[in-house]
């Protein structure tokens, strides 16, 4: 919902949208090796350490990138009706999480 919206924006909208996907793939796959592995190793002390900053990071910059170019561009309604369709979209009950 979020990412698509941006990219209509234009190429600085798609620039931004791009890197915190790619950032998001990045973290499914690093949790998805961590879910594998023993928790009480030390590789997995690191790599957890490892995850742990590239999702404050990614936290960070959608925090300087993302919500000031959404509100700059989107009415309070049209991110209402974003936010609500991220939601619904989380929503275990439905299926997609």
């Amino acid at each position: 919902m979020i990412y698509p919206a941006l990219r209509k924006l234009g190429d600085e909208g798609a620039k931004v949208a791009d890197a915190r996907a790619a950032e998001e793939a990045v973290a499914k796959e690093n949790l998805t090796k961590l879910k594998g592995m023993d928790s009480r190793s030390a590789e997995f002390g690191q790599m957890f350490e490892t995850f742990k900053a590239a999702v404050m990071e990614h936290a960070s910059k959608e925090e300087a990138e993302v919500i000031p170019l959404l509100n700059a561009s989107f009415t309070d309604a049209e991110r209402e009706a974003m936010g609500d369709a991220f939601i619904a979209a989380q929503d275990p009950a439905a299926g997609n999480s």
